[in-house]
């Protein structure tokens, strides 16, 4: 998934959690593990993802 972990299934994750805003800037693929461990500590998934996106661009 986006963190690098391998998982092959991926699920569609909203990274500012508004599931209305499906603009691509505010989606990115995780798996299910990664996709379930954001519902909490919702402050540090958001930084997390950002930084995924980041460093995807920087490729």
């Amino acid at each position: 998934c986006g963190t690098g972990e391998g998982k092959r299934k991926l699920q569609v994750h909203h990274i500012d959690y508004d599931k209305k805003n499906s603009h691509p800037d505010n989606l990115i693929a995780l798996c299910h593990s990664c996709h379930m461990k954001t519902n909490f500590n919702r402050s540090y998934w958001k930084q997390k993802c950002q930084v995924i996106i980041l460093k995807m661009n920087n490729l």
